[in-house]
């Protein structure tokens, strides 16, 4: 029997399961319909990863005050400025982070929070500083704000 035809029976098979397990459009909360609207039409066709992670973030959406909706759209229109070579390097650094002991993931987040309390002048020092340190000295660097 040719292999071809196995592949694509293959294919067909793992494609169903996977839209065995998607969510149906009607099975959602009206709230969160009302903010996938954009996605209705499509939405039979995208994978169950896909639609969760949409699901995710209208439950996340509906959770913000305005304030805070307004800083993720602000957020998400310099996302969308930024080149796909760009959008790839910060999505490595985010699984990169991720990947990281909680311990190590709050001490950056707390040196983070102390550089954005810097006056201005004084991270622009900072930044050109850590510029001209060669990659070992910024490894070493690194090493030393995970601690």
């Amino acid at each position: 029997m040719n292999k071809l035809p196995k592949c694509i029976l293959i294919v067909l098979i793992s494609g169903f399961s996977m839209l065995s397990h998607a969510q149906d459009w009607s099975a959602l909360s009206s709230d969160t319909q009302q903010t996938l609207a954009p996605f209705k039409d499509q939405w039979e066709s995208l994978d169950n990863n896909k639609q969760q992670a949409l699901v995710k973030g209208a439950k996340r959406w509906g959770s913000m005050d305005k304030e805070q909706r307004e800083a993720a759209k602000q957020r998400y229109a310099k996302w969308k400025k930024l080149s796909p070579q760009e959008r790839s390097k910060l999505k490595n650094k985010m699984q990169r982070y991720k990947k990281l002991p909680s311990q190590s993931r709050s001490k950056l987040k707390k040196n983070m929070n102390k550089f954005k309390r810097l006056p201005e002048g004084k991270k622009q020092q900072l930044r050109q500083t850590y510029k001209r340190l060669s990659p070992s000295q910024k490894a070493k660097l690194k090493k030393k704000l995970r601690r």
